[in-house]
């Protein structure tokens, strides 16, 4: 598994490819707890599209090559 980490304001944003499952995942970690966004327990497919999406919509910034390999399907 990949795991990376994007602070932004008082939010730790962790994503990155879980291997063994075969997909991507989103979640946002702050004091008011753990938010699943993307894949696994978040409920939804845990494509690349819906990490850069999702990202996007939370202005998450996210570095090129990840968004890239994302879209392309592709682990990182």
């Amino acid at each position: 598994m990949s795991q990376y980490l994007v602070r932004k304001g008082t939010v730790d944003y962790l994503y990155g490819y879980d291997r063994p499952l075969k997909e991507y995942f989103l979640t946002a970690v702050s004091r008011r707890g753990v938010k699943h966004i993307v894949g696994g327990p978040a409920g939804n497919g845990g494509g690349g599209v819906d990490l850069v999406e999702a990202a996007a919509d939370l202005n998450v910034p996210l570095p090129e090559e990840h968004i890239r390999a994302a879209l392309l399907d592709t682990p990182f």
